[in-house]
């Protein structure tokens, strides 16, 4: 019984320190997208900064609008064709052509699991 509760505790401790490293994982990942936000902000501000002193204060918000909204439509185009349709999987012609059972494998199989549970039932009387 021992080597079973060792075995279960090796598998926990396995899966916290897989969990661990997702976490961690997805923290740094959350830390680079909070910094790539940051720098877009600032960019983005640098460049409404210069179109409002180079044609005013309504013209470079509306400037920075319509370029904003094409950024999203070329990523909104982007992420639908890179995303992959589901296809479905390829059959080999040889698997496909073959019954999916033997009737000999079935029959072999109940008969030694038929044996299995007979000599297991010796055994244990």
């Amino acid at each position: 019984m021992e080597t079973l509760s060792t075995l279960l505790n090796g598998l926990w401790r396995g899966a916290e320190q897989a969990a661990r490293h997702r976490a961690r994982r997805g923290l740094w990942g959350l830390a680079a997208l909070l910094f790539a936000a940051l720098g877009a902000g600032f960019v983005g501000f640098a460049l409404y900064t210069a179109l409002r002193h180079a044609a005013g204060t309504v013209p470079a918000a509306l400037i920075m609008a319509i370029g904003l909204f094409a950024v999203a439509a070329v990523l909104m185009l982007t992420a639908r064709l890179r995303t992959p349709l589901p296809m479905e999987p390829a059959i080999p012609a040889a698997l496909a052509q073959t019954p999916r059972y033997d009737p000999t494998t079935t029959a072999a199989f109940t008969m030694a699991f038929v044996i299995g549970r007979t000599l297991a039932d010796r055994l244990k009387r």
